[in-house]
């Protein structure tokens, strides 16, 4: 009997241990889970806080009501526990204090010896699943706050480029008003300085007359996107001789207010284009190709007249670039048309693209369904090349709209030589952007040193110097009883941008001749609302116009070359740029001939040396003004309407105000 009663208390001695114990683990546990639990939930606090201010506290405070909640409840079941534990642990302590009497040293050292292991073994089980309890915690804490973070930061973004949009759209508005309504008073000043220099001319005076203009508002009352060069405040006529600078004034107004783009105005149109692009650029490189497939680069450019800077109010016109790389294991091989000595004079400016294998094996079938074998070589066929293009973007662009359809509306339309992308708002304003496929012109002249050249070197020579790209645009003429589906046209537009910064820096400093093109190619655009039929909107292509300013800034270098000066561009006022800009290209029609700038053009090989295989064939071959690309008639007609503008350019001018501010409230 006394040996139970011994075992009874030893088991009751057991017990009780291994409850204290189990209990004091348990609160320290508990009060570690809760420091850290407060350290993470005070880190996401202040995370969140330097994100968004207003979401942040919503979140928090939600999340903080709910850790509050369960915190007291916990508290209050622990209570509960510590009452339960207190009141059976004085019960247990009198039985425990009657048993212990009654057991011998060597008996409580084994006791004590058997409750120290269990102990350890139960705090190390209990100290490992509670360190996995709080990491489960903390990193299903952490994925909730970062996904409730970055719908926050999105749908912020989101607000703040509607607002900025709704509050540029409003400004532009007004600003507008404003401004064409100065420009008819400044028109009705024009008009009343030309009789009143035409009655000092009558009375043979020779004293001058100043007449003060209203004063210009002060530049800090306009909006700073919109910031212009304050009028003159007074100027001077004098009755002989001398045109009024008045008429400068409104050239350079008309400029300011109905051809130039502000550049924040293009920085947001770009930024909302760049990230489109990237995103789909990004989808189509995802997908799955084969390996005879072609492949798209890790990067797309800008290209055309906004990358030259001579693009003309509103940009709503892009083109960008996406270079393609051939498939592994294969290379692609460039021949320029006026390589061969007999070729086709109506090929120039074409060229062709073989696929040729690197070490000799088999092409892949997959090659085929992109090529012809013609002559045994495999050739690209642009329009199998072109479909395969679109097919990525087709299946690329699902996510695409998808992902864009809260901002904008997405459309994708396929035409000859291009992807067109339309991107419209909720204002219903839109944006159109060509995406062209092209392929790079080796810089190298034959196979052969392709080989030789390391392809680092090739790499490295790509991202230093422009580059010709191949773009799929049909040739209507055969070379070497090639078809047109296998003859690609040339594109120079890398060395165009490439030769206005070597301008920019080698002219002086505020030169006016991209002032100069576009206003006259806005001058030839809206031509058709004041001559209807107008030969100029139709037949007289903007590239004729940039070719003959190539043209003219190239003899300008070689001025500088000579120990000359080139001051024209800065002394001359706009509306005399424009005049000597007429007058050549009066006379480049009237000789009925307009050279390609980089086509046959030997005066460019000191200024871009790898242009050197370009200029191998007769500069005068390539006539943009020839008659299979501009027939005589309407050359004529052309130039009798240009002649006509250049002699009423001032009228013009005031012709074409009112128009402008109309499509502009439109």
């Amino acid at each position: 009997m006394a040996f139970m009663v011994v075992l009874l208390a030893v088991v009751l001695v057991i017990m009780l241990v291994c409850m204290t114990n189990l209990i004091n683990a348990n609160e320290e546990m508990k009060g570690k889970a809760s420091k850290i639990h407060s350290m993470l939930t005070e880190a996401h606090q202040r995370e969140i806080k330097e994100a968004v201010n207003t979401t942040r506290e919503s979140l928090i405070q939600a999340h903080q009501r709910e850790l509050n909640a369960d915190l007291r409840a916990r508290q209050r079941e622990e209570f509960k526990r510590e009452e339960l534990s207190h009141t059976h642990k004085q019960d247990m302590t009198e039985v425990i204090k009657k048993s212990c009497n009654q057991l011998s040293q060597t008996q409580q050292l084994k006791i004590t010896e058997v409750i120290k292991r269990t102990q350890v073994d139960f705090s190390q089980s209990l100290q490992r699943e509670t360190n996995e309890i709080i990491k489960h915690v903390n990193e299903e804490l952490s994925r909730v706050h970062q996904r409730e973070m970055n719908e926050a930061l999105r749908k912020n973004h989101e607000d703040i480029l509607l607002k900025h949009q709704e509050q540029l759209a409003v400004v532009t508005r007004e600003h507008s008003k404003k401004l064409n309504q100065q420009a008819l008073k400044l028109s009705a000043s024009v008009q009343q300085t030309l009789q009143l220099q035409h009655k000092m001319k009558v009375m043979e005076t020779s004293s001058k007359l100043v007449i003060r203009s209203r004063s210009p508002p002060h530049p800090t009352h306009m909006p700073a996107q919109y910031f212009w060069k304050p009028q003159l405040e007074s100027f001077t006529v004098s009755p002989i001789g001398m045109a009024p600078s008045l008429s400068s004034l409104l050239f350079d107004h008309f400029y300011n207010t109905k051809v130039r783009i502000p550049e924040e105005t293009l920085h947001g149109v770009m930024v909302i284009i760049k990230a489109i692009l990237c995103d789909l650029l990004c989808a189509m490189v995802n997908l799955p190709k084969n390996d005879g497939c072609p492949k798209l680069g890790q990067q797309m450019f800008l290209s055309g007249s906004v990358n030259e800077k001579l693009k003309v109010f509103p940009p709503n016109e892009f083109e960008f670039i996406f270079p393609l790389e051939p498939p592994n294991g294969l290379h692609f091989y460039t021949h320029l048309c006026h390589e061969d000595k007999d070729f086709n004079a109506d090929a120039l400016g074409f060229g062709i693209v073989k696929v040729i294998s690197d070490d000799g094996h088999r092409i892949p079938e997959t090659t085929k369904n992109f090529t012809d074998i013609i002559h045994g070589v495999n050739m690209i066929n642009f329009q199998k090349f072109k479909k395969w293009f679109q097919h990525l973007v087709d299946e690329a662009k699902v996510q695409i709209v998808k992902k864009w359809s809260a901002s904008y509306k997405l459309t994708f339309l396929h035409n000859n030589a291009s992807t067109c992308l339309t991107i419209k708002n909720r204002y219903d304003q839109l944006i159109s952007v060509d995406i062209v496929p092209a392929i790079k012109v080796m810089n190298c002249a034959t196979h052969s040193l392709y080989h030789e050249v390391p392809a680092a070197a090739l790499t490295m020579l790509s991202k230093e110097t422009p580059q010709v790209y191949l773009v799929a645009k049909e040739c209507k003429y055969k070379a070497h009883q090639i078809t047109g589906n296998h003859i690609w046209r040339l594109s120079f537009s890398s060395y165009e941008a490439a030769f206005l910064q070597h301008i920019d820096s080698n002219l002086p400093c505020g030169s006016k001749y991209r002032e100069c093109l576009t206003t006259v190619k806005l001058i030839v655009n809206l031509d058709s609302t004041i001559q209807a039929n107008s030969p100029l909107t139709s037949n007289f292509h903007s590239y004729f116009m940039k070719t003959t300013l190539f043209h003219m800034l190239l003899e300008d270098l070689q001025v500088l070359a000579k120990g000359g000066a080139a001051n024209h561009w800065v002394e001359e006022d706009l509306e005399s740029l424009i005049h000597r800009f007429l007058r050549r290209l009066l006379k480049d029609l009237e000789k009925k001939e307009l050279k390609h700038f980089f086509i046959g053009n030997v005066y460019l090989d000191n200024l871009f040396p790898v242009l050197k295989r370009y200029n191998q064939c007769p500069g005068g071959l390539f006539n943009l003004y020839s008659e299979k690309l501009v027939q005589v008639n309407m050359l004529q007609k052309i130039k009798a309407r240009l002649d006509r503008i250049n002699k009423n350019l001032l009228q013009v001018i005031m012709e074409n105000m009112p128009q402008l501010e109309v499509e502009q409230r439109m």
